[in-house]
């Protein structure tokens, strides 16, 4: 039998294997391992320090210093490089390989013997000089071990990227977490996902363990959850954990009040929690089986990235990045966001069918009688109804039926169940669902118009979208960086680098600012002249549903 590459995963996965029982096996024995705890124990850096050059006890940078070029070679820290070497790393580092690393081999001569002069004056070029590094060779990783500790930190987004499958030398790990101290206590929480998948990679996660000290949290939610879901009953389990699952309400919760069987395909478990202050309110959550929530979780915490990232701009675009939670294999819980409806409960609640467009601003006028408050809904609709166009656009969130669009009755709109992205769209006898770019139907325009009268305000949200669209191009990279640190998950839809290249083309990544804007204004014309494809999809569903 013979195999592709393609037919391989070098990387690994956390993946239970589909084949089961009848999977092969490859038994091997390690001489230390910890049989209490189940770890194979990987040997201590004092044991690499003695052994890692051959030369007895001698350390790592006394091997980098005993290898050292002499001075005035090629390669050494005090060669000076000629303007034809440095229009060459120009060029190499203004070409997109953040995401393949497939550079040339005399690209990685080039860069490896430049390695002073990258971290002098391109630091953010270290992937690349990692990336030329022949790990074969104990002198040059020596040197490069060396290099390390006077290479200047990184900020946070570059950082990340050292943190991926791709480099995974000890050293290299601890300078990014190092480089990660920058980051807030909040951030390092929005990270925890990536974290999470990362401790899965190594024996000891150093970032695992430093966010752990800055954070001062308690025994991680998901060890808690499978210690539980072992002993107790589904009824004990979400008793003792749905409280610091959510941290919006911190106060403790009694047994069940009551629940229901939700009208949806997967028939998810609508479950009211009674509150033990009696002057609380009651707590409601979802409990899906059959869904796999994990990627529902990474796509709510980019969001939540991307919120931030918005905020830091000075656009606050009313993303609400709800709670969810795995807890086990295509199971989980999700926060029930309360005073919302679905766009297609809006329409049914009407009696009026998918096409009629006024039904939206009809129901926000219900829920808002006075001129005020609709004014501010309307407000409120516009700036999160454009986080969500430019959000789901980027990521390719598919499956955007009007059950999977949601609107709380201050106006503030918001995507759920994320199921398909990264351009995974749903299609039927091989016709794409979806022919838009995003969702911007005339439900949404009229909505934006204040009822049609007010023209002006759909100007202002098309330039509010592409300048959104503009802040968020400028932190791609770390876009896909988080991404890639994801590739090992597990997750059936983010199994490749490929996968990821996906955000390179929605974010125009190989165009310059002026032809990624009028990429995007292009998108923008298409979702407003094609949106009643989005009618006629929605119609469908809401005769089948």
């Amino acid at each position: 039998m013979t195999s592709t590459h393609d037919d391989c995963d070098p990387m690994g996965t956390v993946s239970i294997n589909p084949l089961g029982d009848n999977a092969s096996s490859l038994m091997f024995v390690v001489s230390d391992f910890n049989h209490k705890h189940g770890h194979i124990l990987y040997p201590g850096i004092e044991k690499i320090k003695v052994n890692f050059c051959n030369f007895g006890a001698v350390a790592v940078l006394q091997c980098a210093s005993d290898n050292m070029e002499e001075p005035g070679v090629a390669g050494s820290p005090n060669w000076r490089p000629s303007k034809t070497h440095l229009q060459q790393l120009e060029k190499i580092l203004e070409e997109d390989v953040m995401t393949s690393y497939q550079l040339a081999e005399q690209d990685k001569e080039l860069c490896w013997l430049l390695r002073y002069e990258c971290r002098d004056h391109f630091p953010h070029a270290l992937p690349l000089v990692l990336t030329s590094v022949k790990w074969d060779n104990h002198i040059d990783v020596a040197k490069m071990q060396a290099l390390l500790q006077t290479w200047s930190k990184l900020p946070v987004d570059q950082a990340l990227e050292l943190l991926d499958f791709n480099f995974p030398d000890h050293h290299v790990r601890k300078y990014a977490t190092d480089c990660l101290a920058q980051l807030s206590r909040d951030h390092l929480a929005v990270l925890s996902k990536q974290q999470e998948a990362l401790t899965k990679l190594e024996a000891l996660s150093t970032i695992a363990k430093a966010s752990t000290q800055r954070t001062n949290k308690p025994k991680r939610v998901v060890e808690e959850l499978k210690h539980l879901l072992n002993q107790k009953s589904y009824t004990e389990c979400l008793t003792d954990l749905y409280s610091p699952l959510t941290p919006l309400y911190k106060l403790d919760v009694v047994l069940i009040d009551k629940f229901k069987v939700m009208d949806s395909k997967k028939k998810p478990l609508w479950i009211r929690w009674k509150n033990a202050d009696e002057e609380g309110q009651d707590i409601p959550i979802i409990y899906k089986n059959g869904d796999d929530l994990r990627q529902d979780m990474l796509t709510l915490q980019i969001l939540q990235i991307m919120d931030n990232i918005w905020l830091a701009e000075g656009y606050d675009l009313r993303l609400n990045a709800y709670g969810c939670i795995a807890t086990g294999r295509e199971e989980g819980m999700i926060e029930v966001v309360k005073d919302s409806n679905t766009i297609a409960g809006i329409q049914k609640s009407k009696n009026v069918g998918a096409f009629a467009k006024e039904s939206l601003f009809e129901w926000l006028k219900d829920k808002n009688p006075s001129e005020e408050s609709l004014n501010r809904a309307v407000e409120e609709f516009t700036y999160s109804c454009c986080g969500y166009a430019v959000a789901t656009y980027i990521l390719g969130i598919g499956d955007r039926h009007n059950d999977n669009i949601m609107l709380k009755e201050t106006g503030q709109l918001f995507h759920i169940d994320f199921g398909h992205f990264l351009g995974n769209f749903k299609s039927k006898l091989k016709i794409k669902r979806e022919r838009v770019p995003f969702i911007l139907t005339d439900h949404f325009k009229y909505v934006i118009t204040k009822g049609g009268t007010n023209s002006e305000n759909f100007i202002r949200f098309q330039d509010l979208c592409e300048n959104a669209y503009l802040v968020i191009r400028k932190k791609g990279q770390l876009l896909m960086r988080l991404f890639m640190m994801m590739l090992q998950s597990g997750i059936p839809q983010l199994m490749s680098v490929n996968d990821v290249d996906y955000l390179k083309d929605t974010l125009a990544l190989t165009l310059n600012e002026h032809e990624a804007h009028m990429k995007f204004r292009q998108n923008f014309k298409l979702a407003v002249s094609k949106n009643w494809t989005t009618n006629f999809n929605w119609a469908i569903h809401n005769l089948v549903h």
